[in-house]
């Protein structure tokens, strides 16, 4: 099955915070683990100081949240800055040996085995590689809802095959 769609800087927008939605955790994981180790690393820069322990406790929890924050800050912003490259007319195709895309610079086959999961919201169908990479394919692209519920039956379907 065949789809051809173009693919907007508002989609890539959605996928982005898809993606980080079907990641929070893992997400808020690393946040943890940066904020611990910036304050770590402040307590023994201010007690090598010689600043007193609540101090030095004190004004490493500020500063390691305020770098957290900032870190917090570029890595999104970093996240949602759309690649040119990944904009304009692209095509999905799948099949039996896996999922075929299209893009404007370039060609892909990922096969099934290769496809670590599979997320739908209301507007999208998201076929995850790894990462947070993914072929992403708009609902719109289908012009009838028996299209569409025809293309989620067969992806469910090849995935289901490819992975037992």
């Amino acid at each position: 099955m065949e789809v051809t769609y173009t693919f907007s800087h508002e989609d890539y927008l959605h996928f982005i915070d898809f993606w980080v939605k079907l990641n929070r955790r893992a997400y808020l994981k690393w946040t943890a683990r940066v904020f611990t180790l910036l304050l770590g690393g402040y307590v023994v820069l201010f007690l090598l100081s010689n600043v007193p322990v609540g101090g030095a406790v004190g004004l490493g929890a500020f500063l390691a949240a305020i770098c957290t924050g900032l870190i917090y800050w570029v890595r999104r912003r970093h996240m949602r800055r759309v690649k040119e490259n990944s904009l304009g007319e692209r095509m999905t195709r799948i099949g039996p040996s896996g999922v075929f895309g299209r893009f404007p610079k370039f060609e892909i086959l990922n096969y099934w085995t290769g496809i670590t999961k599979i997320a739908e919201d209301e507007g999208y169908f998201c076929l995850f590689t790894g990462g947070s990479r993914a072929h992403v394919v708009p609902k719109r692209a289908f012009a009838t809802a028996g299209d569409l519920e025809q293309f989620r039956e067969a992806l469910n379907a090849y995935w289901n095959s490819g992975h037992s």
